[in-house]
């Protein structure tokens, strides 16, 4: 997926999402039609139905995007403190595969 959208800024892919981002109307469907383009270049569509467009707020993979920028989901902060203390080697690895993971994911829509 992430091959498909190279040469689109203001996109990101994760599994079989899409998000397309522009800060006017005017730039984000420029960046959408061109998702669009490489998406049938590559003979892919998307789900109408499982989409959603225009959005002012998202949600995704513990963080908000919005107008003021991007910041960590709030929600997910509070899971996060209430996660208790390791007490072993094996819930201590847990933890660090855990934060990893999350780590990797969030690294390139936060940067």
């Amino acid at each position: 997926m992430d091959t498909m959208l190279t040469n689109v800024p203001g996109t990101v892919a994760y599994l079989d999402e899409i998000l397309v981002v522009g800060r006017t109307d005017e730039k984000l469907f420029q960046r959408f039609d061109k998702v669009m383009e490489n998406l049938s270049d590559y003979g892919s569509k998307i789900n109408m139905e499982k989409s959603k467009f225009l959005r002012k707020e998202l949600h995704h993979l513990g963080c908000v995007a919005n107008e003021t920028g991007k910041a960590p989901d709030s929600d997910r902060i509070l899971a996060l403190q209430k996660i208790r203390t390791p007490q072993n080697v094996k819930e201590l690895q847990s933890f660090m595969g855990f934060s990893v993971t999350k780590t990797l994911l969030l690294r390139d829509f936060i940067a």
